[in-house]
């Protein structure tokens, strides 16, 4: 009896402990699960402030991607610039080595100067071209032609030349062709440049073997835009925004339009067939400007237009001399023709057109250039433009004229080949009742290329042939 009461109050003891145990290790669990779980928390804070310091080392405004982009861009500055170095190294090596004739010597020589090819001439600083046939004006028997010296004209004063039938340009240096055309295939990242042994533009990402096609840098980013000389929009996107080459769709896939600007038109044709010979046109000129170092724009606005033509026969040849009057009123496409038209006589020597929009930015970048009342210019035409409310005839007033090219600001705006969207074509410089403080010789104005009124015009351009 005694044995079995003792028993039973060992097993009362042994469940009183086993509770005691089990409460402890419950207050234990609760006690270490909570700081677990802290635990657990800080360590989701801890890996999230790590995480946010990552990415800001990352992505942030001084991350390793904002770092590297901006290597890469200064990488490519860099480049440029030092290929600027060279190609000023090379051409003062040129006038040094080569005994290059000077601006005075061709003067002097006349007709008789590049009779029998074309000359490369020097004023001591700076290289130009003279194609063959051509000569440059003399100064002194040309009262519209204003150099410091005219005993000593410089290139940067705007050398007047003559072709055989009397038509006026200025040679327009672009040392280097970077500057003025890229590579669509690689239009941020590649370098384009000239090459001596292979005669053609190649591109750095592409490599020598390859021909790819180039396209115009444009110094805005959009119709009406105020000019950048430092900033270009190499962004090419087909029948979109401003660019060039190209074809805008709206006016060029009409049958009428194409009987007019392509020489050899035939059934069939359609915007593409355009499309292709802008592409090869504009692909010879960016060749040219990098082989000769520049091009030749036209003195005056081209004259001589036609407004009736239906096919590209019809269009009658441009002129770009003083004092016309029939300057404005056709239509982009029989103006595009009349100016491609100029040099008809000299084909295998030169090729003219109208003009480009990189090459209207270059000749901006080269007033630029220039310093003083030529960069002004370049924002504000207030003074040297026809703003009287009236157009007037070619090279009017001496005042009218910025390194000896006239009526570039004002009188009536000039068309490119530059297109915008797919409806519309760029024309430069604004017109007789503009302003030329809100609207200078820089700006970028948009018409259909089928309007054909007073005060839509155009200008030439040269190039020499490879």
């Amino acid at each position: 009896m005694k044995k079995q009461q003792k028993q039973q109050k060992n097993a009362i003891c042994i469940k009183r402990m086993c509770k005691n145990s089990q409460e402890k290790l419950s207050k234990y669990a609760e006690k270490y699960s909570g700081i677990t779980l802290i635990s657990l928390v800080i360590t989701i804070i801890i890996l999230i402030i790590l995480a946010g310091v990552s990415i800001s080392l990352v992505l942030g405004e001084n991350g390793l991607f904002t770092k590297a982009k901006n290597a890469a861009e200064n990488y490519k500055e860099a480049a440029q610039n030092e290929q600027k170095m060279l190609d000023a190294i090379d051409q003062t090596i040129e006038i040094e080595t080569e005994n290059l004739p000077t601006i005075e010597e061709a003067i002097t020589g006349g007709e008789n100067f590049a009779k029998e090819e074309n000359k490369k001439i020097t004023d001591g600083k700076t290289i130009m071209w003279l194609p063959k046939g051509f000569t440059i004006v003399n100064p002194t028997e040309e009262n519209t032609i204003k150099y410091d010296d005219k005993e000593n004209p410089k290139i940067d004063e705007g050398i007047v030349v003559q072709d055989p039938q009397k038509n006026e340009f200025v040679w327009v240096p672009v040392v280097n062709i970077n500057d003025m055309v890229y590579c669509q295939a690689h239009p941020t990242n590649g370098t384009v440049r000239y090459d001596e042994n292979k005669n053609k533009l190649i591109c750095s990402e592409c490599g020598a073997e390859a021909t790819p096609n180039f396209a115009g840098k444009l110094y805005a980013s959009g119709t009406g835009n105020a000019f950048d000389g430092t900033k270009s929009n190499t962004t090419y996107q087909e029948g979109n925004g401003i660019r060039e080459p190209d074809v805008v769709t709206s006016d060029d896939e009409k049958q009428e339009n194409l009987k007019i600007v392509l020489e050899n038109y035939a059934d069939g044709n359609d915007a593409n067939t355009f499309k292709t010979e802008l592409q090869a046109e504009f692909n010879k000129m960016a060749t040219s400007v990098g082989k000769y170092k520049g091009f030749y724009i036209g003195r005056y606005e081209t004259s001589n237009l036609s407004y009736v033509a239906t096919t590209y026969n019809d269009v009658s040849i441009g002129q770009v001399v003083q004092g016309a009057s029939t300057i404005g009123g056709a239509s982009w496409y029989k103006q595009y023709v009349s100016n491609k038209k100029i040099g008809n006589e000299y084909t295998n020597i030169a090729t003219t057109s109208m003009i480009w929009g990189c090459q209207w930015d270059a000749t901006m970048r080269w007033f630029l250039s220039c310093g003083g009342y030529k960069a002004d210019f370049v924002k504000n035409s207030s003074n040297k433009g026809n703003y009287s409310g009236s157009v007037a005839i070619t090279g009017s007033k001496t005042e009218y004229a910025v390194n000896n090219i006239y009526d570039m600001a004002g009188n009536v705006w000039d068309w490119t080949i530059e297109a915008n969207r797919a409806d519309s074509r760029i024309l430069r410089g604004n017109r007789y009742d503009g302003s030329g403080s809100e609207g200078p010789v820089s700006i970028r104005g948009s018409e259909t290329p089928l309007a054909q009124v007073g005060y839509d015009g155009s200008r030439s351009e040269l190039y020499i042939n490879l």
